[in-house]
């Protein structure tokens, strides 16, 4: 059993953590997500995806405002594995487990980086996107695709209104 750190914020990072739930294959040491927010106009706090599915599986949960500092010495894990995450690893985290860190991001890299990967191919026309598994580095997005999977944009997928 790989015993791993799990670093994601929203929807489609819910939906990979939740995969590795379900696998005999992985031990989720602790899932680290963004800190609650409030939102809207009455300002509620607000949980994100990831953080509502570790609670539910009574995952540890770590929510640091930044990671600029934090002492990553209790997160022994073997790989991270970062999915829509939303900030910035510093390199000591990336490198700390024994298989350093990969990441999940919904986009054909190196075409499209950043926070709307699937939102720019849309808008460029594009007839595919897909997603990408990549070892990772200290640039944003970069670093040895490992694998790529390509899905067609449909006409269905694109909503005008």
């Amino acid at each position: 059993m790989i015993k791993i750190n799990f670093f994601g914020t929203h929807n489609f990072a819910a939906q990979i953590l939740q995969a590795l739930v379900d696998s005999a294959d992985f031990n989720i040491a602790a899932v680290f997500t963004a800190p609650d927010k409030p939102v809207g106009r009455h300002q509620e706090i607000q949980k994100s995806a990831v953080k509502i599915l570790a609670e539910k599986y009574h995952l540890k949960i770590v929510q640091p405002a930044t990671l600029k500092n934090f002492d990553f010495t209790p997160f022994t894990a073997q790989v991270n594995i970062v999915c829509q995450y939303g900030f910035k690893i510093p390199k000591n985290i990336l490198e700390a487990p024994a298989h350093q860190s990969i990441n999940v991001h919904t986009s054909l890299l190196p075409k499209y980086r950043g926070a709307s990967p699937i939102q720019s191919a849309i808008l460029n026309g594009d007839k595919e996107t897909g997603v990408t598994i990549m070892l990772m580095d200290e640039e944003l997005d970069h670093g040895a695709i490992l694998a790529q999977k390509t899905v067609p944009i449909s006409p269905t997928d694109i909503h005008t209104d």
